[in-house]
């Protein structure tokens, strides 16, 4: 026993003589890197904060554009679209939406298949939790099925489809 402990404390004394000699090879290392920064030759250009270019030879053109390739637009007077608030002109009318494009834009707006409306509305129900989490638990889908039937509680128990994989449903 004795032996086996004088054995771990000389490894533990080479391994902290190990770790010392690589500290120090590191720290000389780091002074050999440390130098004087590089003299910069004369003609060096480097960012010239004053350097200021030669004005241009002569006064830029732009060509006219050839005749026909160039597609123009008429102008338009009188009031700006609803939408846009230009400062000093005048905006038009916010057009009226019935019920039936609201409803339609609604529909539209988030972006979601039926399912996935379903699968949410049936997560935030608090009498479908219990079957959410039977699920969770492992419980077979078709004895869940059973439960949702059996507790008559206004689902249908196809409900039960939107958390489970096709594997389970077939």
């Amino acid at each position: 026993m004795k032996d086996r402990i004088a054995n771990l404390e000389r490894i533990a004394a080479e391994k902290k003589k190990r770790e010392a000699q690589a500290i120090a090879d590191y720290k000389a290392g780091q002074e050999e890197t440390k130098s004087a920064p590089k003299k910069v030759s004369a003609n060096f250009v480097g960012k010239a904060y004053d350097y200021v270019p030669p004005p241009p030879k002569s006064t830029p053109s732009i060509p006219a554009p050839p005749k026909g390739v160039v597609k123009t637009f008429a102008i338009k007077t009188g009031e700006c679209p609803w939408m846009m608030d230009l400062p000093g002109i005048k905006a038009g009318v916010q057009p009226v939406m019935t019920e039936e494009e609201k409803v339609a834009e609604a529909a539209v707006d988030d972006g979601l298949t039926p399912e996935e409306k379903k699968k949410e509305k049936l997560s935030g129900d608090p009498g479908f939790k219990k079957y959410i989490t039977m699920k969770k638990m492992g419980v077979l889908l078709i004895n869940i099925r059973r439960k949702i039937k059996q507790d008559g509680m206004g689902y249908d128990w196809k409900d039960m489809n939107c958390f489970a994989n096709y594997l389970e449903i077939e």
